[in-house]
């Protein structure tokens, strides 16, 4: 019995340990980046619509007291791509509130950010955060070139 077993294994998977080497790098490119922009919009445009924004794990839009927030940004972390002005204080206004009863807006609102992102409306911003990803990346090579000195 355990030969059959042992004969199994043999052909079917390995007793050794499971290794993959690192995944292929591949470059962000504006293409890119605005498909994946478009598509989180569309994602938080159908939460919205859904009135699913409490539970929607879509970092574009969440749900605030008396409404719902809307951000247009880029990635898991919703880095900031678009300022609606500045606030009393100075500081930037990166989020649009709307009143619950003002969904309609909150639509309306991403339906247009869809049409003129895929029209090529953000294209100065995501030139400009695909250039701070390529500075920061500079920066890290250079702090590693640094570290690999002082420990040798």
């Amino acid at each position: 019995m355990t030969t059959n077993f042992m004969n199994l294994a043999n052909q079917f998977g390995t007793t050794k340990k499971l290794l993959r080497g690192k995944p292929e790098y591949t470059p962000s490119t504006m293409e890119g980046m605005r498909s994946a922009i478009i598509e989180q919009a569309k994602d938080a445009l159908s939460a919205v619509r859904a009135h699913e924004e409490k539970t929607t794990k879509n970092p574009m839009i969440r749900k605030i007291r008396n409404g719902l927030s809307v951000k247009i940004g880029y990635g898991k972390k919703n880095e900031t791509l678009v300022v609606f002005g500045k606030d009393e204080k100075g500081n930037d206004e990166v989020e649009l509130k709307f009143f619950d009863e003002e969904r309609n807006d909150a639509i309306k609102f991403l339906e247009e950010a869809i049409a003129s992102i895929e029209q090529g409306g953000l294209d100065a911003e995501i030139q400009a955060k695909l250039d701070d990803y390529r500075s920061r990346a500079e920066k890290g090579k250079v702090a590693r070139r640094k570290v690999k000195l002082v420990a040798a």
